[in-house]
């Protein structure tokens, strides 16, 4: 198999960095992708980073994301993302939770996107409602060429998500 991931926004300090609060979206992104790309190599995967760092506006780096990611012939692109606008910064006893948008779920994206769900709860981490949300309106999901999932790993302003984020 063959996947492509990559740190969903421009890096931290930088021009369209993702979110911020007790977590900051665009350095977690990054670690979370390393050890996926480590892991699914371990596994026998090919597995490209894809991640941008700077662009001179969000959409330009999307288009640079999607340009990475259109240049290998995949069979998974991932995107991985960290949530925001929980404003638990507290503390509630309640997860904000994970959840995965892709413009459709059937064959691999099915597959992939329940075995994450599955593999995050065995963690312990909640899920954000039903966890796989089908989007038309997300810019990488609809400009890769490959099937791609689009991962919200926890919420950056929620004291319980982090938590158990950084255990």
């Amino acid at each position: 198999m063959v996947i492509t991931i990559h740190g969903g926004h421009a890096a931290q300090g930088k021009a369209y960095h993702g979110a911020v609060g007790l977590l900051d979206e665009s350095v977690e992104d990054r670690l979370i992708k390393d050890a996926m790309i480590k892991y699914l190599r371990q596994g026998g995967a090919t597995a490209y980073d894809c991640t941008v760092d700077t662009g001179t506006s969000r959409r330009n780096v999307l288009e640079q994301i999607c340009a990475k990611c259109n240049a290998v012939d995949s069979d998974l692109d991932i995107s991985v993302h960290l949530n925001s606008e929980r404003n638990d910064y507290k503390g509630d006893g309640k997860q904000g939770g994970f959840e995965i948008y892709a413009t459709a779920y059937t064959g691999i994206k099915l597959e992939v996107a329940t075995r994450m769900v599955n593999k995050m709860q065995s963690l312990g981490f909640g899920l954000h409602g039903k966890p796989l949300k089908p989007t038309s309106g997300l810019y990488f999901l609809n400009h890769t060429n490959a099937p791609a999932l689009l991962l919200e790993i926890c919420f950056v302003d929620d004291k319980d998500d982090c938590d158990l984020y950084k255990k």
